[in-house]
């Protein structure tokens, strides 16, 4: 195979949010709720035409906001790609229904507005198309959302600022992000790239960033034809300690078929011949190119059998890895991006977000951030959660959060996360700590399932207020996760669930 070119190489993806709109909204509601996102640091598309959507950019997005109002089903285009899109929903994304001042029945049978735009495109679109944007609407109505109403109680600002709420869900903050991607891809398609497996790491002290970045690189990567199979796993150092060799091999499997979390039967290869040649077959003899990530990292052994694994795959395929022990990819002569600390700018930015919900700063609480900063000394971790912490708080109540932060040195991250812990309610403990023994890394369907046969309560306000205090977040594939500094800080507590 030859050397990817220039041409070749991923760009930097800018909108992990694309908001379909019609005429009528764009000058208004979806404008302002484009100007809002941005301004939590999450750039959002807007389209009104759709025609110069491409499959590729659909593939990026995590987050795609339909705002239905009466005019959304009069362009053709428009239904088109809001059908493609639906028909390629992938498992980490997620389509966002705003029922603008339409009932929400209109858009699921079809009726009021929307059945006469559907019926003046009955004079000349084929049946089979038209049969196709009815089934589309009636799975977009499904999704649930929000229904605007003239009459309502609620403002179409508060509209706006719970769908920021649920998009930072699924979205990781954009702070400083696109920069950091651009870097590793850089690396792994530098001119000095011979066509072989090509493998860089990401390393960093806890709380910089490093599974954020990765997952940056990783989608920028996925758009496109560039490689014929994609996989994420993490915990691998885990996996090798507890399994060997055999059990990344099995993990890898079972990624490709989309269950890298079921170990259940991960000895099934039998041995590691056999794993190794059906993942040679797989790849290698079938010129097949992977885009891999491998995350957590531990030892010397572990990278051995990593590199061994490298051996499976054809040219041109990309290797990632992460890691906090930037030696252990030095002595294997590893490129190596090491995520630094943010600048004292990005450090503003983030805290605001987390603190007030926008990227502008308010002078008021200048000296508050000013503190927090100098505190947190650039670590992203410790400056979301510390901003998190400080949301809703008067002046006075923030500088009393921060003398309270201050007595615990800057370096003991644990200690300075047991401080929201020691805030919450006793109900909200005892969901965190059910989530840190028993259902982190869980799907949220699963996890709210298992908390309220626990608790007897619906777990959904408390899964909110850790989401909102960044104690926990849901990923990409709608799985609840834990920061491994929050989780052992919570199993250092112990189990308090009973």
């Amino acid at each position: 195979m030859q050397n990817l070119s220039r041409m070749d190489k991923p760009k930097t993806i800018t909108h992990y949010v694309l908001i379909s709109s019609a005429d009528d909204t764009v000058a208004g509601f979806t404008s302002t709720l484009a100007k809002s996102l941005e301004d939590q640091g999450f750039p959002a598309r807007v389209l009104v035409d759709h025609r110069d959507l491409k499959k590729a950019e659909i593939e990026t997005v995590r987050v795609f906001i339909v705002v239905l109002s009466e005019h959304y089903a009069i362009c053709p285009f428009r239904l088109d790609k809001l059908a493609e899109i639906v028909d390629g929903l992938g498992a980490r994304q997620r389509v966002l229904p705003v029922f603008y001042y339409v009932p929400t029945s209109d858009v699921r049978y079809q009726t009021g507005s929307y059945e006469v735009a559907l019926g003046v495109h009955e004079y000349y679109v084929e049946r089979e198309r038209l049969e196709k944007w009815k089934n589309t609407l009636e799975k977009v109505a499904g999704f649930g959302g929000w229904p605007l109403q003239r009459t309502g109680k609620t403002y179409e600002y508060q509209y706006i600022e719970e769908i920021g709420r649920k998009v930072s869900e699924h979205v990781a903050c954009s702070v400083e992000l696109h920069s950091r991607v651009q870097k590793v891809n850089e690396l792994l398609y530098s001119e000095s790239d011979d066509g072989g497996v090509k493998m860089v790491g990401i390393c960093g002290e806890d709380g910089t960033g490093k599974t954020t970045v990765a997952c940056g690189v990783y989608y920028s990567n996925a758009a496109g034809n560039r490689f014929d199979y994609f996989c994420f796993l993490d915990k691998v150092g885990e996996c090798l300690r507890n399994h060997g060799f055999i059990g990344l091999i099995g993990m890898l499997l079972s990624g490709m078929i989309g269950d890298s979390n079921n170990n259940s039967d991960i000895m099934k290869f039998g041995n590691t011949n056999k794993g190794m040649s059906i993942l040679k077959r797989k790849f290698f003899e079938e010129e097949k190119k992977l885009f891999l990530v491998l995350e957590d990292i531990y030892d010397e052994k572990q990278l051995q059998d990593i590199v061994r694994l490298t051996n499976c795959f054809s040219s041109n395929s990309k290797v990632v890895i992460t890691t906090k022990d930037n030696s252990l990819l030095h002595r294997h002569e590893i490129r190596l991006y090491e995520v630094e600390r943010f600048k004292t700018k990005d450090a503003f930015q983030l805290l605001s977000l987390k603190a007030f919900n926008s990227k502008n700063l308010k002078s008021m609480y200048l000296s508050i951030l000013e503190r927090a900063e100098t505190y947190a000394s650039g670590n992203p971790f410790i400056l979301e959660v510390m901003g998190s912490y400080l949301r809703g708080k008067s002046i006075e109540e923030c500088v009393s959060a921060l003398d309270q932060y201050e007595k615990v040195p800057n370096k003991e991250k644990q200690r300075i996360v047991q401080i929201s812990f020691d805030a919450l309610e006793k109900c909200h403990q005892k969901m965190l700590s059910c989530i840190a023994f028993y259902l982190n890394r869980q799907d949220l369907q699963v996890v709210e399932e298992k908390l309220y046969r626990q608790f007897r309560v619906s777990p959904k306000d408390g899964i909110k207020v850790l989401l909102d205090k960044s104690l926990i977040k849901i990923n990409e594939h709608g799985r609840v996760i834990m920061h491994d500094l929050t989780q052992n800080m919570v199993k250092d507590n112990g189990d308090i669930t009973t």
